[in-house]
């Protein structure tokens, strides 16, 4: 009698009858919750989330955490995430995978509708572009190169407007938000002198048979500041790690087998610390103690490691406010500006000491 009942109070199309409730609290008002929607309607949870989520994709309702959900007021055009990657995953990809995934969000809880589409080369970037500007729509790019930047710039064959986050170009271009890439390794290396750290090692990733904007300014804004900051600066300490466990722990143990060696380690991504962490280990040193660690990224498990780990945050939230200012300025027939994301050193127990005399 019960599965009777339930069979038909349940609508023949959930998503129409949510949307339906949905469309019918004012905007800014709050929304049913996912249990109310249930019951209400006989659906299962996962249903009811499958739906929610669709519906805050497209921008028709705001996710508050800790809050609930509230209706908005969808833009009338969506923005499209452009993400050209040769394995066009997000998976595995660390910093710029969780930047991507907290843009996306944070657009959405703007009201925005948002499709991310993911490019393997330039004949498929050059083809979406072509697909969807000549539906009006707006444009991030992430991770554009220069030599794709001309098929965004002829506004004569398609009709949209771009913004440019984190190019991987030298310089500057307009409508573009942008990462200080030498204040990052500014705020590195002044915060370990400040604690009396003068013997500093680099695990970078900088491959002179594969230009990467990240890596190549770190790499010139490291010897840079170095000589600026009085900082021993010795080729056995300068090590290229990539992305390989190997290559940091085989790194790691020659940095720390030559004479009189150094009392802080730079690295170029939050990625590296674990195997950073188990190479030091493996030499009898002890992270915060005997060595101090400083990253870039702000991950957020870095706190969670043993010690903490010290690392530079560039805020996707941020982006997230310069991207929508820029918006707003193409939208009002303003020249459009550049903007760069402000880094902070999140200083933590693994670089909190003064070295042994």
């Amino acid at each position: 009698m019960n599965e009777d009942r339930a069979a038909s109070q349940r609508p023949v199309d959930p998503e129409q009858a949510i949307r339906k409730t949905v469309r019918s609290v004012p905007v800014g008002g709050r929304l049913p919750s996912i249990r109310e929607f249930r019951d209400r309607f006989s659906l299962g949870q996962a249903t009811v989330v499958r739906i929610l989520t669709k519906l805050r994709d497209e921008g028709l309702i705001v996710v508050k955490p800790k809050s609930g959900s509230y209706r908005s007021e969808p833009h009338e055009l969506p923005i499209y995430v452009v993400y050209r990657h040769k394995t066009k995953d997000l998976r595995g990809r660390g910093f710029y995978g969780e930047f991507i995934s907290q843009l996306i969000l944070g657009l959405s809880e703007h009201g925005h509708a948002v499709r991310l589409h993911a490019v393997a080369d330039r004949d498929e970037f050059v083809d979406l572009l072509g697909n969807i500007g000549s539906t009006n729509s707006r444009i991030l790019t992430f991770g554009i190169k220069s030599s794709d930047l001309e098929y965004t710039q002829n506004r004569d064959r398609v009709n949209y407007t771009v913004v440019h986050v984190l190019p991987d170009m030298i310089g500057q271009i307009p409508a573009s938000v942008n990462i200080d890439d030498r204040e990052i390794i500014r705020l590195q290396l002044q915060h370990l002198v400040e604690q009396g750290h003068t013997r500093i090692a680099y695990l970078h990733r900088y491959d002179e048979a594969r230009w990467v904007r990240a890596e190549h300014m770190r790499w010139v804004a490291f010897h840079e500041e170095a000589v600026r900051l009085g900082v021993s600066l010795r080729p056995e300490w300068m090590r290229y790690v990539g992305h390989s466990s190997e290559l940091i722990a085989g790194a790691v143990d020659e940095v720390l087998a030559t004479d009189d060696r150094p009392t802080a380690i730079v690295l170029s991504g939050d990625r590296q610390g674990k195997h950073v962490y188990d190479a030091i280990k493996n030499n009898g040193l002890e992270v915060g103690k005997d060595l101090a660690l400083v990253s870039v990224n702000g991950m957020v498990w870095c706190e969670y490691m043993d010690p903490p780990l010290s690392s530079v945050r560039v805020s996707a939230y941020e982006g997230v406010d310069l991207v929508i200012k820029i918006l707003e300025q193409l939208e009002a027939g303003d020249d459009p500006t550049s903007e760069t994301i402000r880094p902070e050193l999140l200083v933590r127990a693994s670089s909190d000491f003064s070295p042994k005399a």
